[in-house]
């Protein structure tokens, strides 16, 4: 059962116009809320808490009851396929860390910024266009909710969410830019051979070492034959070589500690260790390693204008032919 979360926050609902939908207001949606508490159609799980220290409350988290589930399984019309997606909400987003939390951040438009909305808005016209969807049995739907639940960052998988948002990072247009929100980003990758479109069945191509050989490319540098991971450890702990090499990639900083998604329990070596061969194993672009998100989302940018192009971008254009 999918839990869902509402922010009991009245300046949630105004302080930034840009992300609010003016629709959408703290006395309605308190008023709508409270009426399905009343009416024992949802359950609260866990009642927000107000920080008096930070002035920060927490979103309140509840879940649907039986006598709402079965309503709505009573409905002649799926509302994945009958409700449209509202184009009004922003869809080219800007966030910023402030004290640890990521917060949206207000934008002036610009000819960058028009580009990436109007860009995205023709994709997500597309993908309306089109039913994406995926062939599972009843019986096996248990047990892809056990794995969802089980994931460390899961993510129900909502057919409804059928368009996409561009989301940038660290208060900079320079950063990040990834697509973000759609139902098929969160589908467990053994699940994803099932995927369809318009009843017809797709074909999932791994390309292997995509990343790396993406930053050799951009570089004019030749990465060789030998295995981007492999080479690290002698063949051994690919898949750990795999995460520290993403996570240098994208860092910032000396990362003088080890991620707290990297388990190291297994390898004989410490973090520093790991850090330092892999760098000394990819001496053609060492420097590239350690210098934050710009690095990489330039990179994108100049394999862009040399015709590569992403599995994203390929689903996209076999949809609009």
């Amino acid at each position: 059962m999918r839990e869902c979360r509402i922010s009991k926050r009245s300046g949630h609902y105004f302080e930034n116009p840009q992300y609010s939908d003016p629709l959408l207001t703290y006395i309605r949606t308190m008023a709508v809320f409270d009426g399905l508490v009343k009416l024992g159609l949802i359950e609260v799980t866990l009642e927000s808490n107000f920080d008096p220290e930070t002035l920060q409350q927490d979103v309140t988290s509840f879940i649907p009851r039986d006598e709402l589930l079965e309503r709505l399984s009573e409905t002649e019309r799926h509302p994945a396929i009958s409700v449209q997606p509202n184009f009004k909400p922003e869809i080219i987003i800007l966030r910023n860390t402030v004290d640890g939390k990521h917060v949206l951040q207000s934008y002036e438009d610009t000819p960058a910024t028009e580009k990436y909305r109007l860009n995205l808005q023709k994709i997500n016209s597309c993908f309306l266009k089109h039913w994406c969807d995926f062939e599972l049995k009843d019986n096996e739907i248990p047990t892809l909710e056990a794995n969802i639940v089980n994931q460390k960052n899961k993510h129900s998988i909502d057919l409804s969410q059928r368009t996409l948002a561009r989301i940038f990072v660290n208060g900079s247009f320079k950063q990040g830019g990834r697509f973000h929100h759609g139902w098929f980003q969160h589908l467990p990758s053994e699940y994803r051979k099932y995927t369809t479109i318009d009843e017809k069945r797709t074909t999932e191509f791994d390309l292997s070492q995509f990343g790396p050989h993406l930053l050799y490319f951009a570089n004019h540098k030749e990465l060789g034959s030998e295995d981007a991971y492999d080479r690290v450890l002698d063949g051994e702990h690919r898949t750990v070589v795999k995460q520290a090499f993403n996570a240098m990639i994208q860092a910032s900083s000396p990362m003088k500690t080890c991620p707290q998604d990297i388990d190291l329990t297994k390898i004989a070596i410490g973090w520093a260790e790991l850090r330092d061969r892999i760098i000394s194993s990819h001496k053609p672009i060492a420097d590239l390693f350690l210098m934050g998100p710009e690095i990489t989302c330039n990179i994108r940018l100049a394999v862009s204008k040399n015709a590569l192009c992403c599995s994203s971008l390929s689903v996209t254009n076999l949809l609009c032919r």
